[in-house]
């Protein structure tokens, strides 16, 4: 015996009990047509709503509405599937040319001085556009450097960094 086998008679031994522990039950009530047609309505008149959100509106309208899960159920589902988007891979091989990167890295120096390393970087080429050091970052220093590194107006279209404390709360840009 094979414990795929044993799994196999656990599964439909808890599937018989279960059965034999809900007989009388009766599961959940049943929807009026009426409510099923009005989900319908509300989800397919506002694609982006939510049942939680279809829920709470037939409150408003004064009805006892079903819990959001028997929401869901009737909620009218889009064509085709869900509309894919392109994960950040896709993203970042399309734009390598009008993206570049950021970031800080530390230094130890031999008298135990931590220094802090301001890299920008150009990802189609792979090349260093910039780097500044210094021992105490701030937003200003940030700005300034962001200014050395884009002499003439020459700018990326998109400036990719992480959520380092050493930006400040300030930054608006990401």
């Amino acid at each position: 015996m094979q414990p795929k086998t044993v799994l196999k008679w656990y599964q439909r031994g808890f599937r018989l009990w279960w059965r034999w522990k809900s007989r009388g039950i009766g599961g959940r009530p049943p929807i009026r047509p009426e409510m099923r047609a009005l989900i319908r309505q509300l989800s397919r008149e506002n694609l982006l709503w939510s049942a939680e959100r279809i829920h709470g509106h037939l409150r408003l309208l004064g009805f006892d509405p079903p819990c959001p899960d028997t929401i869901r159920k009737y909620m009218v589902k889009p064509e085709g599937g869900t509309e894919k988007s392109q994960n950040w891979l896709t993203f970042l091989r399309n734009h390598t040319g009008v993206s570049w990167g950021m970031d800080f890295f530390t230094v130890p120096t031999i008298r135990f001085q931590i220094l802090y390393v301001f890299v920008v970087l150009h990802h189609v080429r792979r090349q260093v556009v910039h780097v500044a050091v210094t021992a105490r970052p701030t937003m200003a220093r940030v700005i300034q450097q962001l200014r050395e590194a884009m002499p003439f107006g020459i700018q990326p279209t998109y400036l990719f960094r992480d959520n380092d404390g050493i930006y400040g709360d300030e930054w608006a840009g990401s």
